[in-house]
């Protein structure tokens, strides 16, 4: 059985040993369908070359096409014919953001996870790498950095900046006066719960669901995030500066424009860069990333060193 990570979420089960003795923790993947691996079989490949690179050779972690697909990724999912687990990539068109389920779920199987990749555009290839890095992380069992329950000691979260903010607004004055959680509360005040409580968010502003703490979402990797130690700003599992806003910035470094940035060691604005690097071939899982991902894939039995 794979290992928690120290609250509930799994990591993908162990299959065994490898050639050379080290424990074997494969996660396998196909495409949904050809046109999903005709359009994302180089980012997937690419983004996985980030985690490969970084792991090696301190995890027993291995994300390989699934093995029925004989190197072939155009074997797509509905012909895999085995009980092994799998994740399965598919495309979700152009709009939206890329999202995958979080670890390895031990009670429900599907018996695949999901990653859904979206917005393919050759001129931004290689921040669609980073993306899927990103969500790949997900996959292995990682949360996001800026979820954490005590990430308001290093950063500054403006919710009224994101994306589908106007919308939250116009939807609450229509609707908020019907709902008997927002009596007695002003607009400011139910537009505060709308980016602070999963049930508002989900109600009114799902888009700051991404944001909201993990230990209001209720879900099971919070106390594992509360002991991670100061937070990863260059992770790349938290969001870029201006990743999900509103409105585009009228100049680079607009700080007024920004949803999430942090203060660097001269009490500076500063911008966040997803995977350290405001350049994707360069950004990358950080060594933080990289220990959590070997707490949840040792190569060697027992804690890896």
């Amino acid at each position: 059985m794979g290992s928690g990570n120290g609250d509930g979420v799994f990591g993908w089960p162990r299959r065994g040993l490898d050639e050379a003795g080290y424990n074997y923790y494969p996660i396998f993947y196909c495409f949904d369908t050809v046109d999903a691996a005709r359009q994302w079989e180089i980012v997937v490949t690419k983004a996985i070359e980030k985690w490969q690179l970084a792991l090696y050779p301190y995890s027993g972690l291995r994300i390989q096409l699934h093995p029925y697909c004989r190197g072939n990724s155009y074997v797509t999912c509905n012909q895999i014919r085995s009980p092994t687990d799998w994740f399965k990539i598919e495309d979700g068109g152009g709009e939206g953001s890329s999202s995958s389920s979080t670890g390895y779920d031990y009670y429900e199987r599907n018996p695949y996870e999901k990653l859904t990749l979206r917005g393919y555009d050759a001129r931004t290839h290689d921040m669609l790498v980073v993306d899927c890095a990103h969500e790949l992380g997900h996959t292995m069992g990682l949360g996001h950095e800026h979820q954490r329950p005590d990430r308001d000691e290093w950063l500054e979260f403006h919710c009224n900046n994101l994306a589908g903010a106007s919308a939250a607004h116009d939807d609450i004055d229509e609707n908020g006066d019907s709902d008997i959680d927002f009596i007695g509360l002003n607009h400011d005040q139910r537009f505060d719960m709308a980016c602070t409580t999963r049930d508002k968010a989900e109600r009114y502003f799902p888009e700051a669901l991404s944001y909201i703490k993990y230990e209001y979402l209720g879900y099971p990797w919070t106390n594992f995030e509360k002991d991670a130690g100061a937070l990863d700003v260059d992770s790349i599992m938290i969001y870029s500066t201006w990743q999900a806003i509103d409105e585009e910035p009228d100049e680079e470094n607009d700080f007024d424009y920004a949803e999430l940035f942090y203060y660097d060691e001269h009490a500076n604005l500063a911008a966040i860069y997803q995977g350290g690097n405001l350049r994707p071939l360069l950004a990358g899982p950080t060594r933080r990333n990289v220990m959590r991902v070997i707490y949840l894939y040792p190569k060697w039995d027992g804690q890896a060193d």
